[in-house]
């Protein structure tokens, strides 16, 4: 709701937020709204207010209570608000071993999955997310790991005996347990004595980053996985969900096989170009983009605009200086490695510099990667 200069949202609360707050707002289109809290109203009057906590509280609604936000007018940069998440965890849109785990939008989700559930649209968002997040899994091994070539990479000693502990779910199904941050890992530590035993016998516990291909890589036939166990909010992925999730179109499209096609583009065909505006997605692709243009010899540049063509269709296009005869196999190479970092737009067009005329206009400063 606009009030002035001010642009208000109402919707359920969780913890706790403080006027003067830095916080996040979780698009389902992918934008994520950087945003300083300007004001806290509670929703409820005080007779709702006092009904409410006369009423037993559910693991759900624990510590829930309604409220209006209200932020600057202009750090909107979204005006899609209907199942967005407001948070104080800043967003990982890739894994990295130097920060803690965190998976915001899925947990906020989480919280209001058993409200929202006969809704399709809230479906396919959470499932989106259960997709696309990455989780903490302990393992245990008989020793410390081997020290890695890289940061966060090791490879496994031969013959080194690694356990993944397991839960039994209330209906008696074995259930891989993952977790989405480290407070949900630490509850496990705390109620699963059987693995503090093992510890104690000399085992190690180990801990790994895995995204929902990787985990689905380690059930066995006919086995789920359950996220969070102890808590916050448990959810069982069983067997069932798992094979329609990976059979779905929108799955196949991120996870499958990648498709590259050549397109012919007509001479008087109108395109938009420009650099994208600055944000987790581009930044996280810049980064990715320089990697692989350094450990790839043949290409002496590489750069990234922001096109949108007449059917109003945008995407990132990538300009790489490099052989022609080659170029279609880099590009799709180029294209496995940041697939998954593509979530606001979804789509990635490439052109050689050879080709690449119709770009130059656009191009007015350095370029993401030169050789040097």
């Amino acid at each position: 709701v606009v009030e002035g200069d001010c642009f208000s949202v109402e919707g359920q609360l969780f913890g706790n937020a403080k006027e003067g707050e830095k916080v996040y707002a979780l698009h389902r289109d992918g934008t994520i709204s950087h945003l300083t809290i300007m004001k806290i109203e509670e929703s409820t009057t005080f007779a709702e207010q006092v009904k409410k906590e006369e009423q037993d509280e559910t693991p759900e609604s624990q510590g829930q209570r309604r409220v209006k936000l209200f932020f600057s007018r202009k750090d909107i940069l979204s005006p899609d608000w209907k199942y967005a998440v407001i948070t104080d965890i800043p967003y990982q849109i890739e894994a990295n071993v130097h920060q803690a785990v965190e998976n915001p939008y899925l947990l906020g989700l989480s919280r209001v999955f058993f409200e929202r559930q006969g809704e399709g649209e809230f479906l396919n968002l959470f499932f989106r997310e259960l997709v696309r997040s990455h989780y903490l899994v302990a393992i245990e091994t008989d020793g410390s790991l081997p020290i890695g070539e890289k940061v966060g990479s090791v490879t496994l000693k031969a013959g080194m005996k690694i356990t993944i502990p397991h839960v039994t779910m209330d209906r008696g199904e074995s259930a891989l347990p993952v977790f989405t941050d480290w407070f949900a890992l630490g509850a496990m530590d705390q109620q699963m004595e059987a693995l503090n035993q093992q510890k104690e016998a000399g085992g190690k516990r180990e801990t790994m980053i895995a995204g929902f291909p990787q985990i689905v890589s380690m059930l066995t036939k006919g086995e789920g996985f359950v996220i969070n166990p102890y808590g916050p909010q448990l959810f069982y992925v069983s067997p069932e969900l798992i094979h329609n999730l990976m059979s779905s179109p929108g799955y196949q499209s991120e996870f499958g096989e990648a498709k590259v096609q050549s397109v012919e583009v007509k001479k008087d065909a109108e395109v938009l170009l420009g650099y994208p505006k600055e944000n987790e997605e581009v930044e996280a692709l810049h980064r990715r983009l320089i990697s692989f243009a350094k450990t790839h010899s043949e290409i002496a540049m590489l750069d990234m605009l922001l096109k949108r063509d007449e059917s109003g269709t945008t995407s990132y296009l990538i300009i790489v200086d490099m052989p022609e005869e080659h170029c279609h196999e880099c590009f799709k190479e180029i294209y496995e490695s940041c697939r998954d970092l593509l979530h606001r737009v979804p789509y990635m067009d490439f052109v050689t510099l050879q080709r690449g005329d119709f770009a130059k206009g656009a191009r007015t400063e350095e370029p993401l990667y030169l050789r040097d």
